[in-house]
């Protein structure tokens, strides 16, 4: 209804921008559900790339690649997690003297002086599949209502 006022109103112009907008956020979503389910069907997570995943991240850590920093860092403060399998693993240290210091975004509140006492417990190996296997049901369903839609 909304659509023949806006028509008659206006005009054809505007009610033809508007139905172009509308057609260009649909082939947005389709094409970005579209490039998820492919990355998942071809690259489904396995613990093994996930803990080669990491390992190469944990290695770059600290060695001046901003990027690589701001992902670790990222990733630890979103999935609360820290280490490929635990906070105690030499991987997530960067400092060891009489207590071992690990990488600061490991704990909460991002404490300089980070003891994997103080970090978070879960592994981000079993965090970041968990993570994505629930993103790939999200994607999954989305893929199914708009099979429904069209049908």
């Amino acid at each position: 209804m909304g659509f023949i006022g806006l028509w008659r109103k206006n005009g054809s112009a505007y009610f033809a921008a508007y139905t172009v907008f509308l057609t260009t956020i649909c082939i947005f979503q389709f094409v970005d559900i579209l490039i998820s389910v492919v990355f998942f069907r071809y690259r489904m997570l396995k613990p093994e790339s996930v803990h080669h995943f990491l390992a190469k991240r944990y290695s770059e850590y600290g060695k001046g690649r901003p990027t690589i920093d701001y992902r670790v860092d990222v990733m630890h403060y979103c999935l609360k997690c820290c280490g490929i399998k635990s906070p105690f693993e030499k991987e997530v240290i960067i400092r060891e003297s009489i207590i071992r210091y690990i990488i600061p975004s490991c704990c909460p509140y991002k404490k300089y002086f980070c003891t994997p006492f103080q970090a978070y417990k879960d592994n981000c190996s079993s965090r970041l599949i968990i993570e994505s296997v629930d993103y790939f049901i999200y994607i999954k369903l989305a893929v199914i209502n708009f099979k429904e839609l069209l049908a």
